[in-house]
């Protein structure tokens, strides 16, 4: 039920001159109420309300008015049909508990509350017919001068007719002697209805307003999830007639602004709740929101704001992505707002600083702006031209418009000098054009053939270098937002590597477009082909790889470790289930040439990266049939999880510790492939800075490796354990190879303990090693490939002091890999492990003398205690559903049935060598009686009667299966006796207590009753937990955008609500590996564990851009989010089908495949439900049939 926002009503709108008394009316809040009976509700809610200042004897005589004496109710109860008169007790607890500035009032669905509206109005009928002698129409007017008198009050009446025009009626029941007061509010809003169908709302003043109104606003920042301390700062001296958006940016309160914008819900409630958070509205000096952004240390919160109104986040249909002319006329309504801003800033006396800043803001916003008015115009207009019928490929005609308009902002005609002077200047706007380009792109390259694009590939991938060069060299200006950027003169970062990608991106983008435009080919690709090759174009770009992995893991790691198990009790265990799961398989993604999971191993404690991955095998990546109820069982404790919690953030601080490794590693690796020095060499006073602003990062990289030199020792120090352990434990020289490679990682830091010269060639030169290992540890080693790697180590050695510490150790790195590579082919003996481990000892010797002036660290984080994941693990495989008494009555009971179908099978088998034949009846009784499937039964009978001896084979087999029932000792022979449907077949046919029956029952079908637990979890975390989707998405009425917007919200929740995300995606997880043969579901986990298990390789490259960020979390019905929430949805469509699948089965009991789809078709139930669900084949394949 959705309801007008209440609006605060201003006395001086209001024209009074038709009022009785010549005075103005105080300041009031306009209550919306349902449009049906809105009379009724707004006198009631007005009037009880008004009641409640009053002592509890005088609260009920009042209450008492509202449906008159007992002989009134009586007759009323009888007309409605109602048995019950509505209590005050149960009337004072629903209205006290409402609170009008709630979107979704769970008091107007109130059965009392109905009740008392109902038997109120059928009240005011009664009396309307008895008023009616005269023949006057009993109207409104009538009508609330009655219920004046009924309930002895007075009631004022502010009415706005359909023309707008306003005056206010009042009704009293006794001028001088009333002492309550209602106020109600008339509209018409159309001039074509009759009176009687005007909407009523009721006033409330501002004291009770603000009383509710501070209590909504508690409520709506913790659902933002704001610190528990600034919701109370907030609430506590927050102006409440201020504009509250305004209020925000002038206070620290400021920086969670993003909390309240990331989210589709909190906006709305806000402002529900009266609250603005509309940038647009002039709040200050007839200004609006964004320009008292632009006066912050970073322009953050402006492109927050601008993304909120742009992407027209009411309308969940639409945004940038998916572009309307609703969002176009969002533009230029934004584009108009900012050029109000300014003509009213240039009016002011002098510019401040702030206005300066506004006018450099404003001119980029102005240039971004028109860029997307462009694209999007471009858009629109070809999809209202685009029809099926024709012949060519929308997302290529998209593509082609988006690089026209992406090459109309070039540079063309401008020297090399000021283009890189005017993008220093408008360094903003490009960066947001960039990412904007970028997220178009990427919603529609992938339906373009790599195989017939040669230059596809490599303009995907200078997008991604591009951002990533924006990402790690960001202009220094994010203040309070960043804790990492300092201010720096000059460039301000060497944001010359960010231009030189930007350039070279900018020539791959024309050469695209050229191409696309010469190319006559208008079919359209598979995506997952696309997506296939720029998994593999990604390997030779393992730190765009190993910052991917890196981010995704801290994220999850985080979210975990931040989770309440109090507030979020099922959510926190699924979400640290996720993010143990996305552990294991970073740790598995080691054996694809990655160094992170091989880093991360090596500095884990030992034999836990065993551990957690038995996790990932065991528990959640595979479905485990022995394991599956003790994962359940696991989940119902909470406590065991929050007692992993220690553990968990001490992983994430090891994580976090190898990460720095990979910041350092990535920034080297983009400056260096970036052709700086070629580029800017002509230009001798750039270049002077750029080498100036060179050395400052070197300075800032030495400065924080000294800072982390300790933990850096450790690294190291755990890498050569792990090599001394993997030399004793491989079987193979080729299995030492990851380990080797990982090194080369630790060199750029040791490097820095020498001399620049030598630690400039020693980077070089052991890159050069570990590239030529890696391209060829998994090759024979001829002498062409001997000779260039000695010929590479000669002419490195020849230039090298032989002096430091650091040269050794790269010797040393060098000795070892060139060991490995000669020995790759061979097998780990005796003589080859005595050599290795002599090399390593020998590093070991260089290290101490590498950081002889490093004390060890107290804490090492490698060596805390994890043998509480250990005993976690452990109860999870040795779960035991059955107990050894259940086990033993189950066995008995097997031989005991047994022992009957062993009567039957002597009785056939003497029949045969008597050569006695027995009746028909005699016979198919016999045959009845032993449990087997049908198809073998007619078998066994056609054998009996013409293939005696087949029969007698067929007989005896029978007879085994005693056997396998006296091998039952425990519950894993249990798991091993039914595996075979001949013994499940035993089962069905033996009587069991009902209670055990049913668990057996339930054991059988494991793999069914998990799914179905899982489906159901998906169905509460993602419809019923929040009241809005809910009441959306399982809405009887038909309406269809109702629908539309729940799915919309659903995804909004996902994407921005972290451990929503992570829950849903362990549900996700347990579904798919029960479903991963279904075609379906095949497809989305290609999709998922294709692209490094499941995370967006965009959203990591985005972080730190607003624009890229904040669009990029407005989901496209094509995101791998987006088809999650489909999937998700199937699933949750499917619990009825699959419940009744399994409700059948274990009703019918039947002996295979074939028979229970014979039954299925037979029950009419049945057979109408499965035409409702097309996918019921798939799920009945999962029943413990054959």
């Amino acid at each position: 039920m959705d309801l007008p926002a209440p609006q605060s009503i201003d006395q001086a709108s209001w024209i009074l001159e038709n009022s009785p008394e010549q005075t103005s009316p105080e300041d009031i809040w306009e209550i919306p109420v349902p449009r049906r009976r809105s009379l009724k509700w707004s006198i009631i809610l007005s009037y009880i309300i008004s009641i409640f200042r009053f002592s509890n004897e005088y609260q009920k005589g009042k209450f008492d008015l509202i449906l008159g004496d007992n002989k009134d109710v009586e007759v009323m109860k009888n007309r409605t049909k109602i048995r019950r008169k509505p209590t005050w007790k149960k009337i004072r607890e629903q209205v006290h508990s409402f609170n009008p500035f709630l979107n979704r009032q769970p008091l107007f669905l109130n059965k009392t509350m109905l009740h008392l509206v109902k038997l109120f109005g059928e009240r005011l009928n009664t009396r309307g017919v008895q008023e009616m002698c005269d023949g006057d129409i009993f109207g409104n007017s009538r009508m609330l001068g009655t219920i004046s008198k009924l309930l002895q009050c007075c009631i004022k009446v502010y009415q706005i007719d359909s023309k707008g025009e306003r005056k206010i009626t009042e009704y009293f029941f006794e001028r001088q002697n009333s002492n309550t007061t209602i106020v109600l509010f008339q509209r018409v809003q159309n001039a074509h209805r009759s009176p009687g169908r005007v909407r009523f709302s009721f006033g409330m003043n501002l004291c009770y307003a603000y009383r509710f109104r501070r209590e909504r606003l508690k409520v709506i920042l913790k659902l933002a999830q704001f610190p528990s301390s600034i919701v109370l700062e907030i609430v506590n001296n927050l102006d409440y007639d201020e504009n509250f958006l305004l209020a925000l940016l002038k206070n620290s309160w400021r920086e969670y602004i993003p909390q309240i914008y990331n989210s589709p819900y909190i906006p709305p409630r806000l402002l529900y709740a009266g609250f603005n958070t509309n940038p647009c509205l002039p709040v200050e000096n007839g200004v609006s929101a964004f320009f008292h952004c632009t006066g912050l240390d970073s322009d953050r919160l402006f492109y927050i704001l601008y993304d909120y109104v742009t992407n027209s986040f009411y309308e969940s249909e639409y945004s940038l992505r998916c572009p309307s002319p609703e969002i176009t006329l969002a533009l230029q309504s934004v584009d108009s707002i900012l050029r109000n801003d300014l003509s009213t800033c240039n009016n002011f006396s002098s510019l401040s600083c702030r206005q300066l800043s506004a006018v450099k803001t404003y001119d980029d916003v102005f240039k971004f702006n028109q860029f997307q008015r462009a694209v999007i115009h471009d858009i629109i207009y070809i999809k209202e031209n685009y029809s099926r019928l024709q012949n060519f490929n929308l997302n290529k005609k998209i593509i082609v418009s988006v690089l026209k308009n992406y090459e109309n902002i070039a540079f063309d005609g401008i020297s090399f000098r000021k283009i890189f002077s005017y993008y220093i200047k408008y360094k903003e706007c490009y960066e947001n054009i960039d990412y904007f380009t970028c997220l178009l792109l990427f919603d529609n390259i992938l339906h373009l053939n790599p195989t017939n694009n040669p230059i596809l590939m490599p303009t995907i991938f200078k997008f991604f270098l591009t951002i990533l060069s924006y990402k790690k060299f960001p202009k220094c200006d994010h203040g309070m937002f960043c804790n990492v950027c300092l201010p720096t003169p000059g460039l301000k970062g060497l944001q010359c590597i960010p231009f030189l990608y930007r350039q070279q991106l900018r020539i791959h983008c024309k050469e695209l477009l050229m191409h696309l435009m010469n190319d006559p080919n208008e079919d359209k690709c598979d995506p997952d082909m696309t997506l296939k090759d720029i998994i593999i174009q990604l390997e030779h770009f393992p730190e765009i790889k190993d910052e991917f992995l890196f981010t995704r893991l801290i994220t999850y790691l985080k979210t975990a470790c931040d989770v309440s198990f109090q507030n979020d009790g099922r959510k926190g265990i699924l979400a640290f289930e996720r993010a143990l799961q996305v552990l294991g398989e970073t740790l598995v993604i080691s054996e694809k040439n990655n160094i992170v999971g091989c880093l991360l191993n090596f500095n884990l404690p030992l034999g836990l990266g065993k551990v957690l991955l038995n996790l990932r095998n065991h528990c959640f990546s595979h479905y485990q049939a022995s394991s599956s109820f003790g994962k359940c069982d696991l989940e119902n404790d909470a406590s065991r999880f929050e007692s992993l919690h220690p553990l968990l953030r001490c992983i994430l601080e090891i994580v976090q510790q190898v990460y720095v490794l990979q910041m350092f590693r990535v920034e080297i690796f983009l400056i260096e492939i970036s052709n700086i020095n070629y580029s800017f060499y002509t230009y001798r006073n750039i270049f002077n800075k750029i080498l100036r602003e060179a050395h400052r990062i070197s300075e800032q990289q030495f400065e924080y490796f000294n800072l982390m030199k300790p933990k850096v020792k450790l690294c190291v120090e755990n890498i050569i354990k792990g090599l001394k352990r993997s030399i004793n434990e491989y079987e193979n020289v080729i299995e030492l190879k990851q380990e080797v490679l990982t090194l080369k990682v630790f060199v750029y830091f040791i490097s820095r303990q020498s001399n620049k010269a030598h630690a400039i060639r020693l980077v070089k030169t052991v890159k050069v090693l570990s590239g030529f290992i890696k391209n060829n540890c998994d090759k024979r080693l001829n002498d062409l490939i001997k000779r260039k790697l000695t010929s590479d180590v000669m002419n490195f050695i020849s230039r090298q002091s032989k002096n430091t510490e650091a040269f050794r150790l790269a010797i040393a790195v060098k000795v070892l890999s060139d060991f490995v590579i000669n020995n790759c082919d061979k097998r780990l003996n005796d003589l080859i492990k005595g050599k290795l481990s002599s090399d390593v000892m020998n590093l070991c010797d260089i290290i101490k003398k590498v950081f002889s002036d490093i004390v060890s660290i107290d804490e090492d984080c490698s060596t805390f205690d994890y043998s509480k994941l250990t005993k976690f693990l452990d109860d999870l495989k040795s779960f035991k559903y059955f107990s050894m008494q259940e086990i033993t009555t189950i066995k008995q009971k097997c031989l005991d049935r047994c022992k009957e179908v062993e009567e039957s099978v002597v009785s056939l088998q003497n029949s045969l060598q008597n050569g006695s034949s027995l009746s028909l009846k005699e016979e198919e009784k016999l045959l009845n009686g032993i449990p087997m499937m049908g198809h073998k039964r007619e078998i066994l009978k056609k054998a009996l009667l013409r293939d005696h001896k087949k029969a007698s084979n067929m007989l005896n087999d029978l007879r085994k299966r005693t056997q396998s029932v006296k091998d039952i000792k425990d519950i894993e022979t249990f798991i091993t006796f039914v595996d075979k449907q001949e013994n499940r077949n035993l089962l069905f046919s033996t009587e069991f207590p009902y209670h055990m029956n049913k668990k057996i029952l339930h054991f059988l079908n494991r793999k069914v009753e998990c799914l179905l637990h899982s489906m159901k979890q998906l169905k509460i975390l993602l419809i019923e937990e929040s009241e809005e989707i809910r009441s959306l998405y399982t809405s009887n009425s038909n309406n269809e955008n109702a629908r539309k917007h729940a799915v919309f919200l659903m995804r909004e929740r996902y994407k921005r609500d972290p451990v929503v995300q992570l829950s849903l995606e362990m549900l996700l997880f347990d579904c798919q590996n029960i479903l991963y043969r279904r075609e379906d579901f095949k497809h989305l986990w290609e999709k998922l564990s294709g692209l490094f298990s499941g995370a967006n390789l965009r959203d990591v490259l985005s972080h730190g851009n607003t624009v890229l960020q904040m669009a990029g979390q407005d989901l496209d019905i094509n995101d791998l989010p987006a088809n999650f929430i489909e999937k998700m949805l199937e699933l949750v469509d499917d619990i009825e089908v699959l419940e009744a699948l399994s409700f059948f089965w274990s009703k019918s009991k039947p002996m295979s495949l074939e028979e229970y789809e014979n039954e299925i078709m037979q029950n009419t139930n049945m057979k109408s439900l499965i035409k409702k669900h097309p996918k019921w084949e798939s799920y009945m394949q999962l029943l413990p049939l054959h």
